[in-house]
């Protein structure tokens, strides 16, 4: 409790400082801080480095961050000063927020203790001179008050912190907001210099550039053309995307290196792999052909990384040894037609009057694994919308111990060859001269 009261404290001496202070003028990299900004930052002698680390309430991986933010404050002592900056919320919004016992994040937050981390909060000085739309963001400027680069929060890093100290550069992404989908892309990635040569059909790749992943959709009925893009996607979710049908699509990877088309743990080499394999890929075309849009990109996805990769991706039919899930017994399957529940935690499902379907991607999810050359099957021919109740618990993983909970149910799980439709992404084969 006494940490606790030493925390807001602090929190509020900061806050006050700082709610005074009005600056309009927008900063970009290289630009140094204004003196009276500068100075009531929290620095300490021999302070080289400031990291803002800018948060709030809702941002889950923010506040999860906390305990690693501690260590490197600890790691780097005086040379390093982290600041955490919450501009949307003010102190008592902030404790009501994570004091709620709905709030898992509580404990990395409260378990912080000062003046190892500073805090300031519902300062509209750091909303003026840093236009942010999506946190964690982090900014880092050197011991003369001069931004050295404004990035992701996963940059911070032992390494990168060493090497900024150490006066080397680093070359991580830029995380640059005002760079968004509605203005870099606005026109599409193929931008006409006339409106009189208006772009009629293209499709292309972008390497990636600073902004979130996801999928946009565009329609002109005027124009009867429409135009998807799809931003910072990785290579094998750029396959996915173009293979996958209406159906749950299963992929394998026949290739030499596939470890390499996968985001690395280490996040000292994340920004180096989004160069090289995280693409935006982009379709504008006729309206007449807007339900085959998965067929061009098929076509495009193996033309542009066959070039760049020597790789290329097919449906083919392959013959496993499957996990089968069928019905071994007529009326075991009820509801007490109560409230609607679903719960899944660590070794404990449960659903009330919900979906068999839900229990269905649950066993998938828990006994598929296709590394294994183990796909997953349901031949129950029961209604994905039957209503149910269903426990289980214990170690999903364990199929011995889900067929003893599942016949309680009528439900089996039996092991068969099975002839299933797959994605394959493979080297492409050399043709012999």
């Amino acid at each position: 409790m006494k940490s606790f009261i030493v925390f807001f404290i602090c929190l509020f001496t900061f806050e006050n400082l700082n709610s005074q202070l009005k600056y309009d003028k927008e900063l970009s990299i290289g630009d140094r801080l204004p003196s009276e900004i500068w100075k009531k930052i929290p620095k300490q002698a021999g302070t080289k480095l400031v990291i803002l680390d800018f948060w709030s309430t809702w941002c889950g991986s923010c506040i999860e961050s906390f305990p690693e933010m501690g260590r490197l404050q600890k790691k780097f002592g005086n040379q390093l000063q982290i600041v955490l900056i919450n501009s949307w919320e003010t102190k008592s919004e902030i404790y009501k927020r994570l004091s709620s016992n709905k709030s898992k994040y509580a404990n990395s937050f409260f378990s912080l203790r000062l003046p190892m981390l500073h805090l300031n909060n519902g300062s509209a000085v750091f909303k003026s001179i840093f236009k942010i739309s999506s946190i964690p963001h982090h900014i880092w400027i050197n011991a003369d008050g001069v931004i050295q680069t404004s990035t992701y929060g996963y940059n911070a890093t032992e390494e990168h912190i060493q090497a900024m100290l150490d006066g080397n550069k680093i070359n991580m992404i830029l995380k640059d907001d005002k760079i968004d989908n509605s203005g870099l892309l606005a026109g599409g990635i193929l931008n006409s210099p006339s409106k009189l040569l208006p772009p009629v059909y293209y499709s292309g790749f972008m390497r990636y550039f600073n902004t979130a992943k996801g999928t946009t959709l565009n329609v002109d009925s005027l124009k009867s053309i429409f135009k998807i893009t799809q931003y910072n996607n990785g290579v094998i979710a750029l396959y996915r995307t173009a293979f996958k049908n209406s159906g749950p699509l299963r992929y394998i990877l026949d290739l030499k290196d596939p470890a390499k088309y996968f985001e690395p743990q280490d996040p000292n080499l994340l920004d180096e792999w989004k160069r090289n394999y995280a693409f935006t890929y982009e379709l504008q075309a006729s309206l007449k052909e807007r339900e085959s849009w998965q067929q061009i990109m098929r076509i495009d996805v193996n033309r542009f990384f066959g070039t760049i990769f020597g790789i290329e991706g097919n449906i083919e039919k392959r013959k496993y040894k499957s996990l089968v899930l069928i019905k071994s017994k007529a009326g075991l399957l009820t509801t007490t037609r109560g409230a609607e529940d679903y719960t899944i935690k660590d070794n404990y499902f449960r659903i009330i009057n919900y979906s068999f379907g839900v229990s269905v991607q649950m066993l998938k999810s828990a006994l598929e694994d296709m590394k294994k050359n183990r796909p997953f099957l349901n031949e129950t021919g029961i209604d994905d919308n039957l209503k149910v109740d269903m426990q289980l618990t214990g170690d999903f993983k364990n199929i011995e111990n889900i067929r003893k909970q599942l016949y309680n149910y009528g439900l089996e799980i039996i092991e068969i060859e099975r002839e299933i439709e797959v994605l394959v992404i493979k080297d492409k084969q050399i043709p012999q001269k």
